[in-house]
């Protein structure tokens, strides 16, 4: 039908298309239109990238590092790979939430190592108020670098969520069907850890 013109998306919308055509097809009005669509297109991108928790899955590493310094999430670390640092973002807010609790505990666990099992004393026939973690290392490098941490780093890294009652007892890691190929157990012995070497049952 002469006279109608197609609808545009909310970013292609122009001044002069709500105008007569007489008008809209004038040289200033048309200029006009095409500076204010430019603008207006820069603001709906704005827009866009101001929207960062609904698109923690996109964003860039850089955003995610300014989230978590922004949001106090004590448990990151610039050094994890990006779908950790996603994985951690994305759960901090629940994990505050429900912090001081088991579940909390769990999840930050899972964020950093999916897979991770958080096991309470009476789970495992362990020491009133104390806990431990399966850690599920997929990669010979990531174990490297877990035996080499020291217990309190594992706690505050994996377990910061916990009730200040609870007590890490032991943490143990495993390969639950990645490439590592070494198994391991540290516990807690006064404040080192105690590599038990290869683990065998779990």
């Amino acid at each position: 039908m002469e006279g109608w013109r197609m609808i545009k998306g909310l970013k292609d919308a122009q001044i002069a298309d709500g105008l007569p055509r007489v008008l809209a097809e004038q040289p200033w009005v048309r200029a006009l239109s095409l500076a204010m669509l430019e603008l207006h297109r820069k603001t709906m991108d704005y827009i866009d990238a101001s929207q960062i928790y609904t698109a923690i899955d996109t964003v860039a590493e850089e955003a995610l590092d300014a989230l978590a310094v922004n949001w106090k999430i004590d448990w990151y670390d610039t050094g994890y790979d990006i779908e950790q640092k996603r994985r951690i973002v994305k759960t901090a807010l629940n994990i505050r939430r429900t912090m001081g609790t088991a579940g909390a505990a769990r999840t930050q666990a899972d964020a950093i190592y999916p897979g991770t099992k958080l096991e309470e004393w009476f789970e495992y026939g362990g020491t009133h108020g104390k806990f431990r973690l399966r850690v599920n290392i997929t990669t010979v490098e990531e174990r490297q670098k877990f035996a080499a941490m020291t217990i309190a780093e594992i706690e505050r890294r994996l377990a910061a969520a916990k009730r200040f009652s609870a007590h890490l007892e032991e943490v143990e890691y495993y390969d639950a069907g990645g490439t590592a190929t070494a198994y391991g157990i540290a516990a807690m012995a006064g404040a080192a850890v105690v590599d038990f070497g290869s683990a065998s049952k779990f």
